[in-house]
């Protein structure tokens, strides 16, 4: 079963603080970020890139009990072209600390300069020591996934899902390579692949797109649950 979604209302939620009460937009990113997040990813790949696309619940650990982690594993593949995202998701958006409104018909001079501004939230990208964000240029351990997908070759690319509106030289670009130098004491990758839902959308809305169809069975079965509980929901 796949949701329909409001483009508009998508926007106007997580990227303007008047459009919700505080802690609200917490609760609901507890309840659907990630995978709402990460549905956005795989409707883009699919749409625009025609590739068939799984996303796994699995979290890509270091294979210890202890350690950094991300947050999904997701599996690409078109023909000889086969990828495997090691996926770390933010979903910050106006209400986070930090945060700044985007109205949803901002010009492009003022889109630009929030575009930069909220970089300063994945500024420590480019720090040489291991820390929430540049973790994902360390390799999680595959080895649940590839029981999955099997020992085909695919080349693997670190993956960072946001939902603010975010390039570091205020760039209209929803999809694009970011590229560090690293400290080979404690990563393994020099790059990364950056995706931003909220430029993504706005793309889509330029475009006279009304809504958005993702897949995301962990949210139904959540929603069904509080339905359950509160039966107040029709």
């Amino acid at each position: 079963m796949k949701f329909k979604l409001d483009i508009k209302n998508l926007l106007e939620y997580f990227d303007l603080r008047e459009s919700t009460e505080k802690g609200d937009t917490t609760s609901v990113i507890s309840v659907a970020g990630e995978d709402l997040n990460s549905a956005i990813f795989r409707s883009f790949r699919e749409e625009e890139f025609k590739a068939k696309i799984k996303v796994f619940d699995d979290t890509p650990t270091l294979g210890k009990k202890k350690g950094k982690h991300l947050d999904r594993w997701i599996f690409e593949e078109k023909g000889k072209i086969k990828v495997l995202y090691q996926a770390e998701i933010k979903n910050w958006g106006a209400r986070a600390l930090g945060g700044s409104d985007v109205p949803l018909d901002v010009g492009a001079g003022e889109l630009s300069e929030l575009i930069k501004k909220h970089w300063n939230h994945f500024s420590d990208i480019d720090k040489k020591e291991v820390n929430g964000i540049n973790k994902v240029f360390v390799k999680m351990d595959d080895y649940k996934v590839r029981k999955i997908i099997g020992k085909r070759k695919c080349t693997r690319v670190p993956l960072l899902i946001i939902w603010e509106v975010v390039h570091p030289k205020g760039k209209n670009k929803y999809f694009y390579r970011y590229k560090v130098n690293v400290n080979k004491k404690y990563f393994d990758f020099g790059y990364c692949d950056i995706f931003s839902c909220s430029l993504y959308l706005r793309c889509l809305r330029a475009k006279k797109i009304k809504k958005i169809e993702v897949e995301m069975p962990n949210v139904r079965r959540r929603l069904l649950d509080m339905n359950r509980l509160f039966p107040i929901l029709k």
